[in-house]
């Protein structure tokens, strides 16, 4: 190994394993205690649905109907990371060592990306904890679609990011693999973001001279995916999200802008972990009483780190964001007193 590879690769190697830590720490109890995640819906969707794809892939076979579901409905498990979990540990070991994993990617991609940008090791090292540490990342862990395809993001812009900088062949195949990675956990919303922050964030002039390269990924990434595109066509027919989700569906869960004064000050609202009255006074600023993402906390290192930032389209991309959030009370929201007052009638 020469001594500029083992330049970049020490680093590499040495946040790695600070990342491995982290995640290790985060989720003690699966790893160490036996423990598994127990929210919302992973126990009531996630694990069975793991359970009927462990005994398919059990008898090597990859099951596309589920009949003991909906009295016979389409099934569609398609990220290969969590189908190589499920097939070498079992549904119950796959729960476990799922999050922690799949947060490790996280962390090793935003630091990756860090890097992609010109930052150094140690404040590489800090943006790969912060994002994989963050309350939406973390929050998202019950809803595996976001979560996995949350974490795959970073990991796909820093391998944009390396594209743009060097148009080859090989970084081409990476692109699109991980891009494709990222289509297979069945996470639309999340995979445009990605699109979204990777057109933001990459100097316009890198982004036409890399053009070619990008176009080729994108293509071998499409093709990669088709298994998945084409299940995901099959199973929406019918489906509401085929339909296209109302106002009232598509702007619940805003933010109102009290509740983004959570983002520097914690637990504003008080205690939201006790899921009672008892200690948490926010219930009247969230639409079902309580946040659908337990945090959005920053606090306020993170914010002076942040503010440090000199990129003017990556602070147009954090407002979009903010926009976004607020949904109902915001640009998105609605245009009238009289909608206003429907929408928060119908939420109540």
């Amino acid at each position: 190994m020469t001594s500029r590879r083992f330049g970049v690769f020490l680093p590499a190697l040495a946040l790695g394993l600070a990342h491995a830590a982290a995640a290790a720490w985060m989720f003690t109890g699966p790893l160490m205690r036996g423990e598994v995640p127990f929210f919302r819906d992973i126990p009531v969707y996630y694990y069975p649905n793991d359970v009927f794809l462990g005994r398919w892939l059990s008898r090597g076979l990859w099951p596309l109907w589920n009949p003991a579901c909906d009295a016979g409905a389409p099934f569609l498990a398609a990220e290969p990371l969590g189908l190589v979990l499920v097939a070498a540990a079992g549904p119950l070991d796959a729960l476990r060592l799922s999050p922690p994993l799949h947060l490790l990617i996280a962390m090793i991609g935003a630091s990756a990306l860090c890097r992609a940008r010109g930052a150094g090791v140690v404040s590489s090292w800090a943006g790969g904890i912060v994002y994989g540490l963050s309350g939406f990342v973390l929050s998202a862990a019950n809803l595996s679609e976001l979560f996995h395809a949350a974490c795959w993001a970073p990991a796909v812009l820093a391998a944009a990011h390396h594209l743009a900088d060097e148009p080859d062949r090989r970084r081409v195949a990476v692109l699109a693999v991980l891009a494709a990675l990222q289509v297979a956990t069945l996470s639309a919303e999340i995979v445009l973001q990605t699109l979204v922050a990777g057109a933001v964030l990459i100097p316009p002039p890198r982004l036409r001279r890399a053009a070619p390269g990008l176009a080729a990924a994108a293509l071998v990434a499409l093709a990669l995916s088709m298994p998945v595109l084409l299940g995901a066509a099959d199973l929406l027919p019918g489906t509401a999200r085929s339909r296209g989700f109302a106002p009232l569906a598509a702007l619940s869960w805003s933010a109102s802008p009290l509740v983004l004064a959570e983002s520097l000050l914690p637990r504003f609202f008080g205690d939201v972990h006790s899921f009672t009255d008892r200690g948490f006074w926010g219930q009247p600023f969230f639409s079902g009483g309580y946040p659908y993402f337990v945090s959005l906390y920053l606090g306020p290192s993170v914010a002076l780190l942040a503010s440090r930032a000199r990129s003017r389209r990556a602070w147009a991309l954090a407002g979009m964001g903010v926009l976004l959030s607020l949904g109902e009370y915001g640009p998105c929201g609605c245009s009238s007193p009289s909608r206003e007052c429907a929408c928060r009638s119908a939420r109540r």
